[in-house]
């Protein structure tokens, strides 16, 4: 005899993963810039921008002097640049601006007439990265990053540092924030005050704790 169970589990899913996060400390930032220069000096200027920024390679590598404003620290995407088919901007702190500067100073000396803030002697649009950024993750002993990773790597330092998680959310340009709560769980610092919270419950003596509630009434 033959049972007609049906299956509980037909039609379900596996959860998809959250996603690649993989970020390096500061000390190692600085290790891979001063590769990146012996290896090409553009590179080091793309991760520099990349680290403190969040921008996406894509983003980066196509970016036009025509959207960078300098005077203002600002860097202004339209609905053809991002991912999400908005416009958009990007603030430039004082490490982003240095790594455009120094691309400015490039273009001022080899391709006036260029409108890539990544191009070559001739003018021409840096294409990719990639060879590159690998070679100079070798030079830096530095295994299992990847251009993107510089996103993620700016995303961590800032919830590493206390960061509002929706403040992260609006710098990143992330679609939702639930996008942006894959990083919520570095965020120790935050965690770890709410911890210490806890200590104002807690009896400061065992005499204390042996005292009924009602004490001195």
């Amino acid at each position: 005899m033959q049972w007609d169970v049906p299956n509980p589990v037909e039609g379900m899913r596996l959860r998809p993963p959250e996603g690649r996060i993989r970020w390096i400390d500061p000390a190692t930032a600085v290790r891979l810039i001063a590769a990146a220069v012996k290896v090409r000096g553009y590179l080091a200027d793309f991760i520099q921008l990349g680290l403190h920024t969040g921008m996406r390679k894509g983003e980066i590598l196509g970016l036009t002097w025509g959207r960078v404003d300098l005077e203002r620290r600002m860097v202004y995407l339209t609905d053809q640049d991002q991912k999400n088919g908005k416009h958009g901007s990007v603030p430039l702190n004082a490490e982003a601006v240095a790594a455009l500067e120094r691309r400015k100073a490039h273009r001022e000396q080899y391709c006036p007439e260029s409108p890539w803030v990544f191009a070559n002697r001739k003018g021409e649009r840096i294409a990719d990265i990639k060879k590159g950024f690998q070679s100079t993750c070798e030079q830096a002993g530095i295994e299992d990053f990847h251009p993107h990773d510089l996103r993620h790597n700016c995303a961590a330092w800032l919830v590493q540092d206390g960061v509002d998680i929706r403040v992260v959310c609006e710098l990143l340009r992330h679609s939702s924030i639930q996008v942006t709560m894959r990083y919520a769980h570095l965020s120790s610092k935050n965690v770890r005050d709410a911890v210490e919270r806890l200590s104002q419950f807690r009896p400061t003596s065992p005499a204390e704790a042996e005292k009924p509630a009602d004490a001195g009434f």
